[in-house]
Parts: structure tokens; sequence; C-alpha cells
């Protein structure tokens, strides 16, 4: 697991924001309640009869959803799977997990009958699951953090060849439940209701952009009072720390650029210098500004405005 993929698992582990990414996706109905979740363990594993394989799959973390008023039925489970690059497979890997997922539930069902051996009807009895036995509903969520749109597939169908797409026969499909922070418009980060997924998504929307970054966490009220968790994530994701916010009349500019520069000089990340630069050429920044705070010569300004296609006035 990598330290960004860390840093957000133990973010969410915090009921109230791991609630709100799967809120986000119901617009339309009824608001899950945090207090219905319960602990489950986010690995399934299933063994095969014959051959003796373990089949098994790791969900970053996994809640149950329990019916209102009885903690013994499950409506729900709902599976959140960060991830921090497009994975192709990604489709193929949630059909995966909710199938095992479900056959781990058909199995607790199955030997709940057997103990109490009462399944009388022969069809029943072989199938161990009675007509009147449910099985939960499996929710899995891709919450996308990576730096560049999401390209991949978005159904398990995008993945099956198309030379038999006139055949008719019908096929399984499974549809991505994806959250990519990094196309989120500004309306749907609105849309979150806690301070840690509004600020996630703005961190990753302008990792290339610190002077911007720094400038919105000074003035947007989600940043204020952020925890050293969240202030992780946003490091790793924008690749510095954030200055601890201030009140917008209390906002130094300056003061920020120097920290940047600090930081930049300390990590001597110069791919991320040249990003910065180039940003805060489209911004229209004094050559002698980005000399100074970038610590960087006027011929490698030229040469990143070249490159950028940036007009120097």
């Amino acid at each position: 697991m990598g330290r960004l993929d860390l840093a957000m698992k133990m973010v969410m582990k915090d009921l109230t924001v791991f609630t709100d990414t799967f809120n986000f996706c119901r617009i339309n109905g009824s608001k899950i309640d945090p207090s219905r979740l319960r602990e489950m363990d986010p690995s399934v594993y299933m063994v095969e009869a014959l051959s003796g394989d373990v089949h098994s799959q790791t969900s970053d973390l996994a809640k149950r959803l329990v019916i209102c008023g009885d903690e013994s039925r499950t409506c729900a489970l709902l599976l959140l799977e960060n991830q921090a690059y497009v994975d192709l497979l990604m489709p193929l890997r949630c059909l995966y997990a909710t199938a095992l997922h479900l056959r781990e539930e058909a199995d607790i069902i199955r030997k709940r009958h057997k103990m109490a051996q009462d399944l009388k009807d022969t069809d029943a009895f072989l199938s161990g699951f009675s007509p009147i036995d449910r099985l939960p509903h499996v929710y899995m969520l891709i919450l996308y953090a990576g730096n560049k749109p999401w390209n991949g597939p978005l159904r398990l169908s995008e993945l099956f060849s198309e030379e038999d797409a006139g055949c008719g026969l019908y096929e399984a499909d499974c549809r991505l439940n994806l959250i990519s922070l990094v196309d989120l418009s500004a309306a749907e980060i609105a849309r979150f209701n806690t301070n840690e997924m509004k600020v996630m998504a703005t961190a990753i929307q302008l990792q290339d952009d610190p002077l911007q970054l720094l400038e919105v966490a000074q003035t947007n009220p989600a940043f204020v009072d952020l925890d050293a968790e969240m202030y992780n994530v946003v490091h790793l994701t924008s690749g510095f720390e954030l200055p601890p916010p201030t009140h917008p009349k209390e906002n130094d500019m300056k003061k920020d650029l120097t920290a940047v520069k600090e930081i930049l000089r300390k990590e001597g990340a110069e791919e991320k210098s040249a990003t910065i630069v180039a940003n805060m050429l489209m911004k229209k920044c004094p050559l002698t500004m980005i000399e100074d705070y970038i610590q960087i010569s006027r011929d490698k300004i030229l040469q990143i405005a070249k490159a950028n296609n940036i007009p120097i006035l």
C-alpha cells in the first residue's frame, strides 16, 4: 500500500467521512446514517471444495449497514477502495470482490440452516438456501485520488471483445461506482458534507498550483481545524505541507511564497519546481519574483516558458 493510500485510509476510518463518500453518490433517496454502520473484516476468502485453492480479496475499508432496529440483519456491505492510479481492470476487480462477499454471505446462511436443520424442501436443502432468504447488497466504491483524469473503463462490458457484440447473447456487466476527485467540479465538491473530503478534492485538483492552494487554504473555511492525518494527505498530494491557516485579512502571500521556496529547497524537487514556475508564468508573475522565491535562474525560467509555449512579455 502506497503512502497516499495509507494516509487516505486513516482519514476514511472516521465513520462520518466514510459515510460522506457513499452519500455523495446517493443524489436521490435517503442518506446513510453513520450510526447504522458496523465494523466488518475487509478481507474475504473462499476455498474451493475440490481443489482446495484459496481465493481472497481485500478492500481498504468495509462496513456493514444494518437494518434499523435489528442488529442481526444486514441490508448492505459498503466496500471502499482508495485508488492512486487508473486501474484498467477495475470493473473486473469490483465484480470479483462482490462475488466473493456474496458467496461468503450465502455460506453464513447455509451454515445457519445446517445447524438448525430447518430446510425440508429438497431444492432448498440441496441449495442450503430457502426461498425467503435474501443476500445483502454489496456496494463497492472507488475513491480515485490520481493526478490525471480517470480514462479507464467504467463498466465491465467495456473490457469485452467487440467481435461478438451483435450476437445477442446476454453478458454480465458491472458498473464502476467511481468518485474521481480530480474530475469534480466546484459544485460537486461543495456537495460533500465533511471538510476532509472537500480539502482532499481541492488539494488534488491544485497539486500543480501550490500558490493557489496556499491562497485557498488561507481563505476557505474547510481548511480550518484540520487534524494531522488530513494535513498528511495534503502533503502527499501536493508535495508540501500547508502552513497553519489564518484569517483572510491576516494572509501574507509573501510569507507563503517563502514557505514554498524553503520546501522546494529542502526537497530538491526539480520537476515540481518546473511545474510551479510554469503556473506562475501563466499567472503573469514577474520574472524577478520567480527568481527570488523559487531560487531558479533567468535562463532556466525562459527554458520552462519555451517548453510550455508560454509567451514572456
